[in-house]
């Protein structure tokens, strides 16, 4: 097959609970189809008040049952894994899949919020 397969983007913004109201972040596109050697591209952009930072992970994705089963990816490849977003700013992020054996493989990339350092001393820090 010519195609690389599909690449599925999920955001699971993990938040400090005090500041989840604030939080105003989209992605686009939200799928890729990656071709062999090509990277492709998605936006991060953040419309809240306040600096983020996201982490994003590279996961190998498939279904047994009605279970969305995760694992960490070894041909799946992003860049930044790791991302300061000022209030009102966009990120780019590429991505890039090892070719695989033959047929398609299907991915998720999992964003995660990490925690304020900033915040106010004696606030709870903590990712759900």
């Amino acid at each position: 097959m010519g195609r690389r397969g599909l690449i599925v983007f999920l955001l699971c913004l993990a938040a400090p609970a005090r500041a989840q109201q604030d939080i105003a972040v989209d992605v686009a596109p939200t799928t890729l189809q990656l071709a062999p050697g090509k990277a492709g591209l998605f936006l991060i952009t953040n419309h809240g008040s306040r600096a983020i930072t996201v982490q994003i992970e590279a996961t190998d994705w498939r279904q047994e049952g009605n279970r969305d089963l995760l694992t960490p990816s070894a041909s799946l490849f992003v860049s930044p894994p790791l991302a300061h977003i000022a209030a009102g700013a966009r990120q780019s992020v590429r991505v890039i899949a090892r070719p695989p054996g033959s047929g398609e493989a299907a991915y998720r990339l999992v964003g995660s919020e990490l925690p304020d350092a900033a915040a106010p001393d004696g606030a709870v820090r903590m990712l759900l």
